[in-house]
């Protein structure tokens, strides 16, 4: 990019509003991809001109610093495209690209919105009615804001010149520059704002929030009501308008909206008159709703007096009619809750927040959907469920690090105390803030501020060691300490020598560096370039396609169990192998922007994020326990076995999960097929990476190998349990490995490119593999020939084995049914449209399913029709039976997963368990367990049986067409008790103002 002046830009000219117009002609080799024209607008430390992107040919907008050379506009100018570019939202400006011009000068380019600000929009408001319209744009702008909380940033300058309005009514929210961390907003020590619209704490340099925007945003709400700035609150405005705007813009941060999403929920609920939570609703407020709901029987009236009479009368004459609506209203109610609670329900679980998931099954269940009740609970049901205790206060400074019996370090100001009960101990870590201070096990402490100090169990300072080239990361383990800025970093020993030591090669930075426990001072360090180095490890280059596209913005890591635990400043989380760089599993975790892992003695995570503090399985990629940031900000391990959270005023302490069994467990891609071992200790899932994941389902172990290179289709245990089979979608069609070490068995006479669809052994000598074709494949596993086996009519659609060898049903493309046996083949009634097959363990019962969600369960010795449900909702499209065959549990194409009775026919549970389509489900050998796989990369086992009550739970019963041939089956389900919901949860309307 080549910086000009206007006068001299290439393009052909300017329009009247300032923009770049397109040059009518440019050769065809152009060099220069960004043309400039005219100034657009000038900040404190920026400008912004018109461009023109001569590659994609469109009009963007470039901005530079105002002065060149001044390196802190330029550090402020990239810091500020780099936050505005982590907020992907249609409301928050889009940064397109960033570099440097031929000069050397940084700059970024954004997406131009043509239109006004909301400043100049107000100021030329005819008449307060269309300065009130606006609102609806500022509840656009105060809904990006929320979205920008809740990925961790402040925005800290909002105000009417940075909301822009464009020509079509879309909103964006501009200038990003003073933009921070949450984190970092917290320490303070900046003033910034524009006056009239900045918070209280931000015009004296204190610690600020999300609670800091919220108050901007009701200085701009009030802007547009009264058309000043909330210096002057004598205007008239509505009463519920009055309270949410005292709410927004109180003195007290801790008196405001939580965050811009709360603030914007309120204000929406304003806009299309529902209930205000600010405001406390009057006689009068509900009279008014029902004169809006009946407005015809509401003469117009020309005074304020009449109008109370009015709807007074209105109130009388419909009180029969309302206690006629009374019951429907009421059951709309629940049904629109309903509809609202169950989603949040889903989500929550499948982001591993179990507290906020059983809250919400508790107001599913009171709200008449016992079965999406009983999804969550199976949901959570297999793993064991942490313990809290509290263990007291921490009253008058920040905590950063604590110990058994809740010995801690904190910090206030530049002060670091020890508190141990009532005594408290000073301790000297020069002049600045510390930034973290760690107990270390020989009982001495690390603190790092500007310089990292090493004490000792008396805390006498054995060392210190300067620090220089930004924020240190601290690693701590086995006494040895790491303390690693960009360009280096520090291994201190325990008696206080350091080594310093530069893994990357020049000009390359270090990310991050963690300890290899164990080791006596080894660690890995990540590099910019994507290498992973460490003392025990070779160079190894990881691929973007890998470790950078899996986790794109490293910010935390710890080593478990010989592996490197990843987080990300975009909330990911993930496990990488440290010799290879392999990625095993990462996903978007529930906590926002990563800042710390840390490992504890049991082989699980602590992870820290903006938004709360979690413990998390490396191995499995389940959150054992998920706790918001208004409860915890920071945790730590003990030696004690168990984690002290703290950082919210209190002292918690969690104990050590009993049982090792997982709910879940994540792969680096989508989940294809699932096989129960016969015994039922393990659960194998295979991946469409060809990666197969074998999962102990007591001991919660998973052991992984990626054994094919395209999708695994199918997957299947020997009768014996000893050896696993593998159907997969490549040239190798079918593999056999050890069901223990998962290391490949005598090799089979494999036909070429066969790509094996299902998979089952027929017998226990022989193995069958269906292709996508209609010619299956039969092998005699002593020899690994092939044998002659019936072919079908059509190209395989699914197959159904029971427990025992002996059986193989098929279903085809035609809908064909057959049934494969040891003295041959012979055909069932066909399935027209039949799309999944399932039967049960003794296979005397057989269920098939059409794309139209018809459900038939057969007897399959006479092929006579036991029953028939019908099935609505999204596509079917993965089935399995119980192992007696009395129900019936269904994976369909939007994630849901439903078990239904099938005499009589009624849905059991329900749960939207994938965030894409269910690839797989599979009911374990004694029927207690229930494993789903989805192409959202996670395995799920829903723990369907209690084995200590054995109770038995109603189920609700929806319509289905049923003939019935057995009894009624229970079921005992995982079921806490379960309470009504809440009173506050009732939606009531409020008051309308426009």
């Amino acid at each position: 990019m080549t910086a000009r002046d206007p006068q001299v830009s290439d393009f052909v000219g300017l329009t009247s509003e300032g923009r770049a117009s397109e040059p009518a002609a440019r050769p065809e080799e152009e060099s220069v991809r960004y043309r400039l024209g005219g100034e657009l607008g000038v900040g404190g430390m920026g400008r912004v001109r018109a461009a023109f992107d001569t590659r994609l040919e469109r009009e963007i907008a470039i901005k530079h610093v105002r002065a060149e050379g001044d390196a802190a506009a330029e550090a402020a100018l990239l810091r500020e495209a780099r936050v505005t570019a982590g907020l992907d939202h249609p409301g928050i400006i889009a940064v397109l690209d960033a570099g440097t011009d031929e000069h050397g000068a940084p700059f970024y380019a954004m997406r131009v919105v043509h239109g006004d600000s909301l400043e100049s929009i107000v100021a030329t408001a005819p008449d307060p009615d269309a300065r009130r319209g606006l609102a609806r744009a500022l509840l656009q702008a105060a809904q990006a804001i929320a979205y920008a909380h809740a990925r961790g940033v402040v925005h800290r300058d909002l105000s009417p010149r940075n909301i822009r309005i464009g020509r079509h009514g879309e909103v964006v929210v501009m200038d990003w520059g003073l933009a921070a961390p949450i984190d970092e907003a917290a320490r303070g020590g900046v003033v910034c704002g524009t006056p009239g619209f900045r918070a209280p704490e931000l015009a004296r340099g204190e610690a600020a929030g999300p609670p800091a925007d919220v108050w901007s945003l009701g200085a701009l709400l009030h802007l547009i009501v009264a058309g000043v700035p909330p210096d002057d609150r004598r205007h008239r405005v509505p009463a519920t308008l009055r309270a949410l705007l005292a709410r927004a813009l109180a003195s007290s941060a801790a008196a405001r909206y939580a965050d811009a999403g709360a603030f914007a929920r309120d204000l929406a609920a304003f806009l299309d008159g529902g209930r205000v939570e600010a405001h406390r609703e009057r006689l009068w407020d509900r009279a008014a709703r029902v004169a809006r709901r009946h407005p015809g029987t509401v003469l117009a009236s020309t005074t304020g007096i009449a109008a109370v009479a009015v709807v007074a009368i209105v109130l009388g004459t419909l009180a029969a009619r309302r206690r006629d609506e009374a019951q429907r209203s009421q059951a709309e109610a629940r049904d629109a809750l309903r509809a609202l609670v169950v989603p949040r329900a889903s989500e929550a679980t499948r982001a591993g927040r179990r507290s906020d998931a059983e809250q919400l099954a508790r107001s599913a269940r009171a709200l008449g959907d016992p079965a999406a009740a009983r999804g969550v609970e199976a949901a959570f049901a297999a793993s064991a469920r942490i313990t809290t205790r509290l263990l007291g206060g921490e009253d008058g400074c920040r905590t950063l690090d604590v110990r058994e019996g809740g010995v801690r370090l904190c910090t206030r100001g530049s002060e670091l105390w020890l508190v141990d009960g009532p005594a408290r101990h000073r301790i000297d870590a020069g002049t600045v803030e510390p930034y973290a201070a760690r107990f270390l096990p020989d009982g001495g402490l690390l603190v790092v501020s500007d310089r990292a100090y090493r004490f000792a169990a008396d805390r006498r300072l054995v060392a210190t060691h300067a620090l220089t080239g930004g924020l240190p990361q601290v690693d701590v383990s086995d006494g040895w300490a790491f303390v690693a800025v960009p360009d280096m970093y520090l291994a201190i020993a325990p008696d206080g020598t350091a080594r310093t030591r530069t893994p990357c090669p020049s000009g390359i930075a270090i990310r991050l560096v963690a300890a290899l426990p164990g080791t006596q001072g080894e660690s890995v360090a990540l590099c910019a370039d994507g290498a992973l180095v460490g003392d025990r490890l070779p160079r190894t280059h990881v691929q973007a396609s890998a470790l950078f596209v899996a986790l794109p913005a490293p910010s935390a890591a710890t080593v478990v169990a010989g592996a490197l635990v990843l987080g990300g400043a975009d909330g990911r989380i993930g496990l990488v192998e440290l010799e290879t760089g392999r990625v095993h599993h990462a996903a978007l975790g529930p906590l926002g922007p990563i800042t710390r892992i840390e490992p504890t003695p049991w082989g699980d995570a602590i992870v820290v994020g903006s938004e709360g503090v979690g413990l998390w399985r490396p191995a499995s990629g389940a959150w054992r326990h998920i706790v918001p940031r208004a409860d915890a900000a920071d945790a730590t391990a003990t030696a004690a076995a168990e984690v002290i959270a703290f950082g919210a005023g209190t002292l918690h302490a969690w104990a050590r999960a009993r049982g090792e069994a997982v709910h879940e467990v994540h792969a680096a891609g989508g989940l294809s097929a699932i096989a129960w071992s016969p015994s039922g200790a393990w659960v194998a899932f295979g991946g469409g990476d060809g990666v197969v994941h074998l999962v102990g389902a007591k001991t919660g172990e998973v052991v992984r190998k990626p054994l094919a290179k395209q999708v695994i289709k199918s997957l299947a245990f020997s009768p014996d349990g000893a050896a696993l089979a593998l159907g997969i979608a490549d040239d190798a069609g079918v593999l056999e490995v050890s069901a223990s070490t998962l290391a490949p068995r005598a090799p089979l006479d494999v036909e070429r490119a066969m790509r094996a669809r299902r998979i089952a052994y027929l017998t226990a000598d022989l193995l069958v593999a269906f292709t996508y074709h209609a010619q299956p494949s039969a092998y005699d596993r002593g020899s690994g020939h092939r044998v002659p086996i019936a072919q079908l009519s059509d190209a395989i659609v699914d197959i159904a084995t029971p427990s025992r060898p002996g059986t193989i049903f098929a279903l085809d493309a035609r809908g064909a049914l057959w049934r494969y046996g040891a003295r041959g083949q012979h055909g069932l009634r066909p399935v027209p449209r039949g799309v999944a097959i399932a039967t049960s363990a003794d296979g005397r019962t057989l269920a098939a399913i059409t794309s139209k969600g018809a459900l038939e369960v057969r007897d399959a010795e006479t092929d006579a029709t036991r029953a028939t449900l019908a099935m609505p909702g999204a596509d079917v499209v993965a089935l399995a039976l119980s192992p007696t065959g009395d129900r019936v549990a269904v994976g369909r194409l939007d994630g849901a997963v439903e078990i239904w009775s099938v005499s009589p026919a009624r849905r059991e549970l329900a749960l939207h368990a994938h965030a894409g389509r269910v690839a797989a489900v599979a009911f374990a050998p004694d029927g207690c367990t229930l494993a789903t796989a989805g192409w959202d990369a996670v395995g799920r086992l829903l723990a369907l049986c209690d084995q200590d009550a054995q109770r038995a739970s109603s189920v609700q019963p929806v319509p289905a067409a049923s003939q019935a041939a057995r009894g009624a089956s229970t079921v005992a389900w995982s079921q806490p008790v379960l309470g009504a919901l809440d009173s506050s949860s009732v939606i009531t309307d409020g008051e309308s103002w426009w």
